[in-house]
């Protein structure tokens, strides 16, 4: 099913193109019937191919998603402008090269340790102060060519940036939340006690072939931050 997925993505099916039959595709994987129609069943129900009387099956392409666009506060990490006024929404703190943490090579799928270009912002609200604390991820290979290492504020947004440097074609993200206490570096920067509780969002987004360029890490401070989302329903 996986094998097939890339397939579809990477254009050796392309959409309306028919995939092989049942008995190729078990020759070629070397598995039953009964597990063939299993995977295909399942592409079907989600959206990659469909099934059609007398023909075969036929290739729709990437499903897609229920929600048309990011959350408003995911858009304003990653395509929002970066300045370096006092209280600005996006003010850049550090950028630096790390050897790649493993919760952060896992979601780029590139080996522990490989060197990365992080950089650091943190956004203000006048009244509440910091609110968030993001932390840009992106493979040095990906940041060449790019003002990603520079300290000086992006002109545009970090998506932009790379549509225009890089020419990527950027397909779809993905989104973890999860809860823990703060470190004692990200409370310095919030200005919060060491270990208060805080929201985490780690931000993948990928291109068109399902590659993923860049992971966005951002800690919430849960009492001076609202997220919220609009989804369509069924």
């Amino acid at each position: 099913m996986n094998t097939l997925q890339e397939r579809i993505e990477d254009g050796t099916y392309p959409p309306g193109s028919m995939l092989p039959s049942e008995s190729q595709l078990g020759d070629e994987f070397k598995v039953s019937r009964v597990t063939v129609v299993r995977a295909l069943s399942i592409l079907s129900q989600d959206g990659w191919i469909e099934a059609q009387h007398g023909r075969g099956r036929i290739v729709r392409g990437r499903p897609q998603t229920k929600v048309e666009s990011l959350p408003g506060y995911i858009t304003d990490s990653l395509d929002g402008n970066e300045t370096d006024g006092v209280g600005a929404p996006l003010r850049v703190l550090e950028t630096r090269r790390v050897h790649c943490p493993q919760r952060i090579a896992s979601a780029l799928q590139i080996p522990v340790g490989t060197p990365t270009v992080a950089r650091r912002r943190i956004s203000t609200v006048d009244e509440l102060g910091p609110v968030e604390l993001s932390t840009l991820y992106i493979s040095v290979e990906h940041a060449a060519d790019t003002d990603l290492e520079a300290s000086a504020p992006l002109t545009s947004g970090i998506l932009d940036h790379l549509r225009q440097r890089r020419e990527v074609a950027f397909g779809h993200a993905t989104e973890t939340l999860s809860a823990r206490t703060a470190a004692a570096d990200e409370a310095r920067a919030l200005d919060i006690e060491r270990r208060s509780p805080v929201l985490v969002a780690l931000v993948v987004a990928y291109d068109r072939s399902n590659a993923p360029i860049l992971a966005l890490d951002t800690v919430y401070v849960p009492t001076r931050h609202v997220l919220e989302t609009a989804y369509l329903l069924p």
